[in-house]
């Protein structure tokens, strides 16, 4: 295998999104709506996660099921597309994993959605159909819930190469806690902490769940940013403000920037950090000089990334073509930004305070 920096097990999907001027009803005058706009689009979890990661410049790899359908075909080309790795996806006869995404205007929820979806049987993923040197040359392994068995022999594969191993846990279902003891940075989507624990304050819930996990444990709050949980340390991310169109993919992409820093930032110089401990440094005045370098970094890597971006839709949308979409953009970057600075505050900090002698010695 290809050395790559990201091996991703999991969903992958065709989603039909929907444009309504307001939320189904089961009675009444919105018993029957009309579709504003709708579009056909590649999505699912893992899917989109390594191409958020792909955009930001690392090296991806999609280990999944595929439908040999016309929408399996569109989402093999999209992922190749985005520069991410599909030889080892695994090709089916059958239908594809599908989700009809439904998106209100004049929803007091503005850019909320609702999801349904369709997972057919023959694209289940199981722990036998992963190749043997899954994690051999990643850098780090991420999964998602889908296919919670596959998941859970990825997340102990990834471990077993000595790899970090991120995840997706959207819901509690049959599998999760094997699941988040099988990763090395369990991701919850907000739901999932307060179901696990029947804690509804985030911060109680997390402190609960620290008996079941011992290493960094991270949670999305949608609007309101993230949270993780670093040893004893509670740390909050507060979310951007912005007029959000379509959350669709948020947490995803949350997730590849939550990677991006991790890979990135300070845990991969643990060695350079500890010889400058070594030399007299202050601890504090390390963390900051250093936290302070990512975030230019990262601010600077999305700036220069935007102005690509801009640059070659530039003539088709001064032609009239097209227009640029600044709320959703404005929503993806934030999401990146909000999980990359929370990931290299949580690298930083366990980079500094690695043990010193072994952190020297692989210096």
């Amino acid at each position: 295998m290809t050395p790559v920096d990201v091996v991703g097990v999991g969903a992958n999907s065709i989603d039909f999104v929907c444009n309504l001027h307001a939320y189904p009803q089961p009675s009444g005058a919105n018993s029957k709506l009309a579709i504003q706009s709708y579009e056909r689009s590649p999505g699912g979890q893992t899917a989109t996660t390594l191409s958020a990661c792909a955009a930001l410049g690392l090296k991806t790899s999609y280990v999944g099921t595929i439908a040999r359908d016309d929408n399996g075909t569109l989402v093999r080309k999209a992922l190749e597309r985005r520069g991410v790795d599909t030889s080892r996806a695994i090709v089916r006869e059958g239908d594809n994993p599908f989700a009809v995404i439904v998106i209100a205007d004049a929803s007091a929820e503005h850019g909320e959605r609702i999801v349904l979806w369709k997972r057919p049987a023959p694209m289940r993923l199981s722990g036998s159909d992963l190749p043997k040197d899954l994690a051999s040359d990643a850098r780090l392994v991420h999964v998602d819930d889908v296919d919670i068995e596959a998941a859970i022999a990825a997340g102990r594969a990834g471990i077993a190469a000595g790899v970090p191993v991120t995840t997706d846990i959207e819901a509690l279902k049959p599998g999760t806690e094997d699941l988040i003891g099988s990763v090395t940075v369990p991701i919850f989507a907000e739901q999932v902490p307060p179901a696990l624990t029947g804690e509804s304050n985030m911060e109680t819930a997390m402190r609960r769940l620290r008996n079941r996990h011992g290493g960094l444990l991270c949670v999305t709050l949608g609007p309101h940013g993230a949270a993780a949980l670093d040893g004893d340390r509670y740390i909050r991310q507060p979310g951007f403000r912005i007029d959000a169109i379509d959350t669709t993919g948020a947490g995803d992409v949350f997730r590849a920037g939550f990677i991006y820093a991790l890979l990135r930032g300070a845990w991969e110089r643990r060695g350079e950090l500890a010889l400058l401990r070594a030399l007299g440094w202050r601890r504090g005045d390390l963390g900051r000089l250093v936290f302070a370098e990512n975030g230019v970094l990262l601010m600077l890597g999305l700036g220069v990334g935007v102005g690509t971006a801009l640059l070659s839709v530039a003539p088709h949308v001064v032609s009239g073509g097209g227009s640029i979409p600044v709320v959703r953009l404005t929503l993806l970057l934030g999401a990146v930004l909000a999980a990359g600075l929370l990931a290299g505050a949580w690298a930083v900090r366990s980079a500094l305070n690695a043990p010193l002698l072994p952190a020297l010695r692989r210096e």
